[in-house]
């Protein structure tokens, strides 16, 4: 895909066109290095978005001299480098809105002319994947060396067609920013309203009075199939297969019972099975699932986890939690109908956003050689 233009990209290297250096963690121990400090300091935890204009912690000069730190100008690429085994840090990357420093845990790449950083910032989004799972080093611990990552070949255009590049990339950021805070803002009023409704009064039901927990039958081997069928399969973090029969067919709160994700908790209707690594929660007659559902949430279920190697949470413990039930029945109705609605709206824009995630996704491959 191009902009009316008609030239060859030019090919050379990651290093022929970018200054790469790695950075450095003083030690958290010297409180006197963080104290007071003024020079931005760059985590990776902290690449989350295009651009980066705010770190938690920042370094005193002292701190910069004794270890002969690099103060990074603005227009700066920074990427994570360490623990790339995990999908999620793989592509990490922002640019620099202000002079900082960065991590041990993190990369900076300068532009030495020919490339724009915002242009390698849209490359490096397309090749994460590939230098994350087939370049990285390392055997506990998966990470990108200066080495590896300057002889890696780059192909680019002329400036003027990686100035239309970016600045059509970058709309559809925007967009995908701006769909992201409208999502942020419906969780907002969701939480306030939610707790003005129901978080705000004393609770006067025990979970055992209103629900009955159940384990599946659901074997973990189905992982391992092919979709065969219109029944989803929920595990701990949704729907991981369809299959052609189901287990469960009325509606009911999935609760991850062990594991990292241990407490999570959804809400699950129609026709399904689930995993053994969930429960899943039923109510008794004269009470209504989805009012329970939001109930639930107003809780923190943390303080029943147990375990140290492989934490677990059992419903004969947290049986004992209290929530708040309106005893009028069209009271409850009429809360749950207030935050359905909210989560219906949510859904619809979770699904847009996908949806631009998805252009954005089609364009990288397309726009690039």
């Amino acid at each position: 895909m191009r902009f009316s233009f008609e030239e060859d990209w030019c090919t050379s290297t990651i290093g022929e066109n970018f200054r790469l250096s790695s950075g450095l963690t003083p030690s958290t121990k010297e409180k006197a290095y963080f104290n007071n400090g003024i020079i931005p300091w760059i985590n990776s935890g902290e690449l989350k978005n295009k651009y980066i204009s705010f770190t938690e912690n920042k370094l005193t000069l002292d701190a910069v001299k004794k270890h002969n730190l690099t103060i990074y100008p603005m227009d700066t690429m920074v990427i994570a480098i360490y623990g790339l085994e995990a999908a999620g840090v793989r592509g990490k990357a922002s640019i620099t809105k202000m002079d900082s420093t960065i991590s041990q845990s993190c990369m900076a790449f300068n532009s030495l002319g020919n490339v724009l950083t915002q242009f390698m910032y849209y490359v490096y989004k397309k090749e994460a994947q590939i230098l994350g799972t087939r370049y990285a080093q390392g055997t506990k611990q998966q990470n990108l060396s200066s080495d590896l990552l300057s002889s890696y070949k780059l192909l680019y255009p002329s400036k003027e067609e990686q100035l239309k590049i970016v600045n059509f990339l970058s709309l559809i950021d925007e967009k995908i920013e701006t769909q992201s805070k409208i999502i942020d803002s419906y969780f907002s009023l969701s939480k306030a309203i939610s707790n003005t409704l129901i978080g705000q009064s004393k609770g006067n039901t025990r979970l055992r009075e209103c629900l009955n927990c159940y384990s599946s039958n659901t074997m973990e081997s189905v992982i391992k199939q092919e979709d065969l069928g219109d029944y989803p399969v929920y595990g701990a973090n949704g729907i991981i297969k369809k299959i052609n029969n189901y287990e469960i067919e009325y509606p009911s709160i999935a609760i991850v019972k062990d594991g990292s994700g241990v407490g999570k908790m959804f809400k699950l209707s129609g026709k399904y099975s689930i995993l053994s690594t969930l429960n899943y929660l039923t109510s008794k007659p004269g009470y209504d699932i989805d009012y329970i559902y939001y109930a639930l949430k107003q809780k923190s279920l943390k303080k029943y986890v147990v375990g140290s190697g492989i934490p677990h949470i059992y419903f004969k413990d947290y049986e004992q939690e209290k929530i708040y039930i309106p005893q009028n029945e069209l009271q409850q109705q009429n809360i749950t109908s207030v935050l359905q609605s909210i989560d219906e709206e949510i859904g619809n824009e979770i699904k847009q956003l996908k949806n631009y995630e998805l252009l954005k996704k089609y364009l990288l491959k397309n726009m690039f050689v």
